[in-house]
């Protein structure tokens, strides 16, 4: 079967604030602190530069197989969200994870791309 759609994404901008998952992590946040940089925002700013870079490759690899292939852009969706600037922690889990309402947001994109490409229910 060569007609199956492959989709590709990466990751949402990720908060390197240090906050971990269980008994994994903290990912982002110790290369930080290595690195003597301390500031959450900056380091922030640093993390959203490195994921778009990965999703521009990620969308080169996508568009280099187009009848089969699409890139699902997965940045800013969290952020857009009104939650977000209330409480960011109410859509990150930890510093690079969604929690269960901010893949909710993510999946949405997927559902929308698949729509788009004319599989899955149509929306009104």
């Amino acid at each position: 079967m060569t007609d199956i759609p492959i989709l590709i994404h990466a990751y949402d901008h990720p908060i390197p604030d240090n906050r971990s998952y269980w008994l994994a992590g903290p990912w982002l946040h110790p290369i930080f602190e290595a690195r003597e940089m301390h500031d959450v925002a900056t380091n922030a700013k640093v993390m959203e530069a490195l994921i778009d870079r990965l999703n521009n490759v990620a969308a080169r690899v996508a568009s280099s197989n187009a009848l089969r292939a699409r890139h699902v852009k997965l940045t800013s969706i969290l952020a857009a969200d009104p939650r977000y600037g209330q409480d960011y922690t109410s859509l990150w889990a930890n510093e690079l994870h969604p929690t269960e309402d901010g893949y909710g947001l993510l999946a949405e994109q997927f559902v929308k791309m698949l729509q788009g490409m004319g599989i899955g229910p149509k929306t009104s």
